[in-house]
């Protein structure tokens, strides 16, 4: 999204779950990873970084915890056709 941009993954025994930063604005994104803001300082790298996640995390257990999201911020990446779907979870 932005240079020095961060994503962090972390893993225990028992839990994963991965705080995405910047990589997602909205959850339309799920749908349309392309889709990009006007912060993205190179959009084509962006949405293949956001499609690589996706990708990686879809249909796992993993708890993913978007900065830009509305509460609750915090769910699980689903697939949806080709695309992929946010799966809101409530604690």
């Amino acid at each position: 999204h932005s240079p020095g941009h961060q994503i962090v993954h972390v893993a225990g025994d028992r839990a994963e779950g991965v705080m995405t930063g910047d990589c997602f604005h909205h959850p339309i994104q799920l749908l349309h990873p392309e889709w990009h803001t006007g912060y993205c300082v190179d959009p084509v790298w962006s949405a293949g970084q956001r499609r690589r996640l996706l990708e990686r995390f879809a249909d796992t257990p993993t708890l993913i915890f978007p900065a830009h999201f509305l509460p609750p911020a915090a769910g699980r990446i689903e697939r949806a056709g080709d695309a992929f779907r946010f799966a809101f979870v409530s604690g």
